[in-house]
This record gives C-alpha cells, sequence and structure tokens, in this order.
C-alpha cells in the first residue's frame, strides 16, 4: 500500500483489511516470484538504470515484459464512476475500464449518493484497491459557498476536507 493511499484511507476513515491473492498457474509449475531478488528482476533493474531518462515507455514495457505485471497507477475522480448512467460518470467509467487493461489501478472517489455504495463491489472488482470517501451533499454544497468568497472553484470547497490541512 502506497502512502498516497494511507493517507486517502485516514482522510475518509477507511481501514486497510488483509487481501488474499490466487494464482491460476498455465504453462508454470510454481508461483511467479515477483520481487527484486529475482533474476530475472535484477536484468531488468540493471537494464533500466542504464537507460536514457526519456525512455520512460520502454522502461515499462520492459517491466511488463520481464515480470508479467502491469505498472501502477492511482487514478482520482470526483464521483463514483459506477454505474456509468450520468455524464461525468460514463467518462470516467469508460477511462477506468481503459486503464485497467494496461495498469494495476487504485482508484480513490467520493461518493455524494448512498445508493452507489452498492456499486463499490464492481469496482473493487476492476480494481486492484478502491478507497471511496462518504460525501454529505447538503453541508458540502454549503461549503461550497465559501468557494464564491474565495474566488476558486467551487469544486474544491466542496470535496475539501479540513482533515487534509492538518496533515500537512
Amino acid at each position: 500500500m502506497g502512502l498516497g493511499l494511507t493517507i486517502l484511507r485516514k482522510i475518509g476513515g477507511s481501514r486497510p483489511i488483509a487481501l488474499s491473492y490466487e494464482y491460476v498457474l498455465i504453462k508454470r509449475d510454481s508461483i511467479p516470484q515477483n520481487n527484486p531478488m529475482n533474476p530475472r528482476f535484477r536484468a531488468a533493474i540493471s537494464l533500466w538504470r542504464r537507460l536514457p531518462l526519456g525512455c520512460d515507455e520502454f522502461h515499462w514495457a520492459a517491466y511488463r515484459t520481464l515480470s508479467g505485471m502491469k505498472p501502477p497507477l492511482l487514478y482520482l475522480v470526483h464521483r463514483i464512476p459506477y454505474p456509468p448512467n450520468k455524464g461525468d460518470k460514463v467518462r470516467s467509467y469508460n477511462i477506468l475500464r481503459h486503464l485497467v487493461r494496461h495498469h494495476r489501478v487504485f482508484l480513490g472517489t467520493f461518493v455524494d449518493e448512498p445508493g452507489d455504495w452498492q456499486y463499490v463491489g464492481k469496482l473493487q472488482a476492476l480494481c486492484e484497491d478502491v478507497c471511496v470517501i462518504d460525501v454529505e451533499p447538503f453541508f458540502s454544497r454549503l461549503k461550497s459557498l465559501r468557494g464564491v468568497f474565495l474566488g476558486e472553484a467551487l469544486s474544491l470547497s466542496y470535496y475539501r476536507k479540513f482533515t487534509v490541512k492538518s496533515m500537512g
């Protein structure tokens, strides 16, 4: 678990849970050893360090080829992207579907409608990890009025959590 997702969990009041992993072995006799001590990873890391900085996409291609893993990606959206039944949710969901094909996606999102909590499981099936924070729409709309007086985007005040400020 990365530090960013840990901070997001603390803000939202979530707690980490242990996940179990299941491997389907195809053309293999043992579970893949995806760690830096594996000679295949050492070769990839050695090659990676020798490449110029502009070769990032090649770096990830080499990593994926040698490890069989996708690179991690943190995707933050202002509303839960499922179900894709409104304009912003349709866009976010389609982006998410594309990202999951090429990355291990860690999703951070807000839920502002109580009925949307039932869809968190659908997103957990798509993503590596999901952090969902409950937003009370009435109070958040009141908070967004603050943005009018400060001259900032209303969505900044709408989603601002005062605990973020104290975490530095």
